[in-house]
């Protein structure tokens, strides 16, 4: 009803089709996601049993399959934040290989930086933003840990079956900070300290973790929908440029998660 409303107020206004000749452009979207039969990981050469929802869980938008087992590497809070003019840059994957293994990183960005610093790295801080800059350097696959100085009320990222992000092309999990404690252990350190470090701004450089290796199977039914984008164009006769004006009367205009509400 809301696009034959929004066909209807462009008409009124004397716009023109903008799509193909008609005010409407379907497309397909994942409209939720839900955890299959069978979700497990394993870390050899450390003697532990993980149980799903309360030391690990897949993320909605985590690649299904399996992955044999990878190294392990941790990268701070893995922002790669450019230089500008008035900041200098910060970038957690300096001289850290991650090709072929599972990074390990921190969500949200450092706790105890000052304002500029902070909106400059917020800008970076995003778990997909994080993803991508693992993925674009061949990892294997990502691992969120909150960490004991973060905010979070749950350090486990709890699986939301309403999340319509799209899905990547490599696993996605979230641990608990005891998991990650009992991981980080193998390469003598240990997860407070190295937050509250990083907390401070500084960047420390990423370690590998030696005599332990991470195996993954996630299954992850995505629910895929048709959605609709209502587009109108305003022709001006001489006009050298265009503008483009968006807003949501689509699927993230509903209220779900991650939506413009």
């Amino acid at each position: 009803e809301y696009t034959k409303h929004l066909t209807e107020y462009f008409k009124s206004l004397g716009l023109k089709p903008g799509y193909n000749n008609s005010y409407t452009h379907l497309f397909n979207f994942v409209s939720g996601s839900e955890l299959g039969r069978v979700n497990v990981i394993k870390l050899q050469g450390l003697k532990v049993k993980t149980q799903l929802h309360q030391d690990w869980a897949p993320l909605p938008y985590s690649k299904s399959g399996s992955l044999a087992g990878k190294e392990i590497v941790f990268a701070g809070y893995g922002i790669n934040a450019p230089e500008t003019d008035e900041q200098k840059p910060y970038n957690s994957f300096t001289d850290l290989d991650v090709k072929d293994k599972w990074v390990m990183m921190l969500r949200f960005l450092p706790e105890d930086i000052e304002g500029k610093r902070r909106v400059h790295l917020q800008r970076y801080a995003k778990l997909f933003d994080k993803v991508m800059q693992a993925r674009n350097a061949g990892a294997a696959g990502v691992i969120f840990v909150s960490g004991p100085t973060s905010n979070s009320k749950s350090d486990v990222i709890p699986f939301k079956e309403t999340d319509l992000s799209p899905t990547y092309s490599l696993p996605i999990i979230s641990i608990s900070d005891k998991l990650a404690q009992q991981i980080l252990e193998k390469a003598g350190k240990s997860l407070k300290p190295l937050q509250k470090e990083l907390d401070t701004g500084k960047v420390s450089p990423g370690f590998n973790i030696p005599k332990v290796s991470l195996s993954s199977h996630i299954e992850i039914d995505h629910k895929n929908t048709k959605g609709r984008n209502i587009v109108a164009t305003l022709k001006v006769p001489g006009a050298k440029e265009t503008i483009v004006i968006g807003a949501h009367g689509d699927h993230l205009g509903q209220g779900k998660s991650p939506s413009s509400l």
